[in-house]
């Protein structure tokens, strides 16, 4: 039987090492200071904000999940090197996540609140399915965007990185 921790913890790996590469791809863009700044609209958080974001959030989700106390937030990196540190700190804490406190009780109630005064009460299944996954990626794949509009060469094989692993070759069907 799947359990919580089987679907949140590889997804949020693959996650945060798709980043790591996103980033790497990023310094080598040309003038690539500027990006940590770089927004897809005037209204929304920089590269360096959805990087904080994606970093941190696993962090919260496990603690939630786990009914551990909240981490400290992370300080919004000033540059490339410190967004690709923050990523690989994140993977590197993700390794004492506690599985067993993650899985227990899935139908169990989870009540949450945002910094807007809203207050979500919904299943722990629900929570990872409804909030913890789309939030993630979310900042993700506005990061993969602000990146891709601010001149970085990525595709899809950046993106999914991951699914390399499981790609097979098949003849070319006939036309």
């Amino acid at each position: 039987m799947m359990q919580l921790h089987d679907i949140l913890l590889p997804t949020l790996r693959n996650g945060l090492t798709t980043l790591a590469g996103l980033l790497d791809r990023a310094v080598e863009a040309a003038d690539a200071d500027r990006l940590a700044g770089a927004r897809l609209a005037a209204d929304m958080l920089p590269l360096a904000s959805q990087v904080r974001f994606v970093a941190a959030q696993p962090h919260e989700f496990i603690a939630r999940l786990s009914g551990r106390p909240m981490p400290d937030p992370l300080d919004t990196a000033a540059d490339l090197a410190g967004m690709k540190a923050q990523v690989a700190e994140s993977l590197a804490r993700m390794a004492d996540a506690d599985t067993a406190a993650i899985d227990a009780d899935p139908d169990g109630a989870i009540a949450f609140s945002v910094p807007m005064g809203i207050t979500f009460e919904l299943t722990r299944a629900g929570y990872v399915r409804d909030w913890a996954l789309p939030q993630f990626y979310f900042h993700l794949v506005t990061a993969y965007a602000i990146l891709r509009a601010n001149g970085v060469e990525l595709g899809k094989r950046d993106y999914v990185p991951h699914m390399l692993a499981h790609a097979r070759m098949t003849a070319p069907a006939e036309a």
